[in-house]
Order: C-alpha cells, then sequence, then structure tokens
C-alpha cells in the first residue's frame, strides 16, 4: 500500500532513489486509480453481505455483545481448550516445518502489527480518535523500538531463518489472508469506514486472545526455546 513506509532496515546505496522509485509520483498515481477499480471487484461479496446487517443497536446491545465474545475466550484460557490447527502442528512428525509455514501466512499481519490505525491518527475527531491514537502509541513502542507488538515476530521470524520484510512472502500468502489484510487497509484508507475499522478491530482484539497465547506456547514446544 502506498500509505505504508515498506523499506528494507539496511539500505545499500541512495535512500531517496529507493524511496522514488517505490513512492514516486508517476507510481502512487498508478496504484491510486487502479485501486479503487480492484477494491470494488474484489470486496463486492463482503460488502453485499455487510450490507443486509442491522447494524441499528445500542450501546449496550454492543457492549453484551463483546461482552459475551470476551467471556468465551476467558472460559477457553480458563479450560485449557487447545485450537484445532495449533494441536494438529503439535502433533504432527513435521511440526517444525508446518508452524514456519504458519507464522510465515501471518506475517502478513504480525509484521506491521498497527500499520492500518495509523491511517486514522491524523485529523481531528476527539475523544475517540484521542483513545484510538493512544492504543497505536502502544503498538508501535511508544517510540522504543524494542517494544513495538511487531519486534516479538521479527525476532521470531529472523530466529527461524525467515525474512523480516513484511511483504517478503508475498507470493506464498494464502487468497483468504491477502483478503482480510487489503479489506483491513480499505477500511484504514476510506474514511467513510472508520466505524467499521473500530468493530472490526475491536473484534479482533477481543476474539484472539487465547490464540495468541497458545500460539507463544506451541513456538516454544515445538523450538524447544530456540526460538
Amino acid at each position: 500500500p502506498i500509505d505504508w513506509l515498506f523499506l528494507i532496515k539496511e539500505i545499500d546505496g541512495d535512500i531517496q532513489q529507493q524511496l522514488d522509485e517505490r513512492y514516486g509520483r508517476d507510481k502512487s498515481k498508478k496504484a491510486l486509480d487502479e485501486l479503487r477499480t480492484l477494491e470494488a471487484v474484489v470486496f463486492a461479496p463482503v460488502s453485499a453481505q455487510l450490507d443486509k446487517v442491522d447494524f441499528s443497536v445500542s450501546a449496550e446491545q454492543l457492549k453484551t455483545f463483546f461482552g459475551i465474545h470476551l467471556d468465551d475466550e476467558f472460559a477457553r484460557l480458563k479450560n485449557g481448550d487447545f485450537d484445532p490447527t495449533l494441536s494438529y502442528i503439535l502433533n504432527d512428525p513435521n511440526s517444525q516445518g508446518l508452524m514456519r509455514s504458519l507464522l510465515t501466512q501471518f506475517s502478513i499481519e504480525f509484521l506491521i502489527e498497527g500499520a492500518p490505525m495509523g491511517l486514522y491518527a491524523t485529523g481531528a475527531f476527539g475523544t475517540l480518535q484521542s483513545h484510538l491514537l493512544r492504543i497505536y502509541q502502544d503498538e508501535m513502542g511508544n517510540g522504543v523500538p524494542e517494544d513495538k507488538h511487531s519486534h516479538l515476530y521479527e525476532k521470531t521470524m529472523l530466529d527461524l531463518g525467515l525474512s523480516d520484510t513484511p511483504d517478503a512472502y508475498q507470493d506464498h500468502f494464502l487468497t483468504s489472508n491477502m483478503l482480510v489484510s487489503a479489506y483491513t487497509y480499505q477500511i484504514c484508507h476510506d474514511k467513510s469506514k472508520f466505524l467499521r475499522y473500530l468493530g472490526a478491530f475491536f473484534r479482533n482484539e477481543a476474539c484472539f486472545i487465547v490464540w495468541q497465547k497458545q500460539l507463544g506456547e506451541s513456538v516454544r514446544e515445538i523450538y524447544r526455546g530456540r526460538v
């Protein structure tokens, strides 16, 4: 995406030349012209489904909805129910190879942790935007690179001999993962979808607590502390 700064960390040669090559005016204009057309086609089925949903709910109904999801997550955490995919990987003879594949798939999301939210960091929308910016600052490590949420994933990838560049494996991502990532980008750069982004963002934060914990446990068990 032309809204995000993606460059390798150790640049050989002229940095300005690389910036121009990737983000120059002609390339940016062409990308924007093609982007809107592609999004209209690719996300038509998603929009059609969401347009059928009744979003006219009260604040209390919304809190109850997410409260149920959070209660379910913490119940699973307490009961120790393990994710089927992670269980399969743990019990497979090729567990290390399968875990490398899984981590590569999720690198499309975890190596840019919080980046989409940055597209809502500018402007003036009062309390709601201010709270969102606080979360964004935490995602970015509050100015300390080692505290960025993505830093842990970068270290994991490097320990496995994999690249920590966000788009290094773009030819290997599943279509479903590409769709989710691209849709998140769309609802962030299209400011008319601000509320839709808040819903998607909170849903992710509320529904993957257990899975994230289990992923960490699985990586430690499979690689016996070497990662």
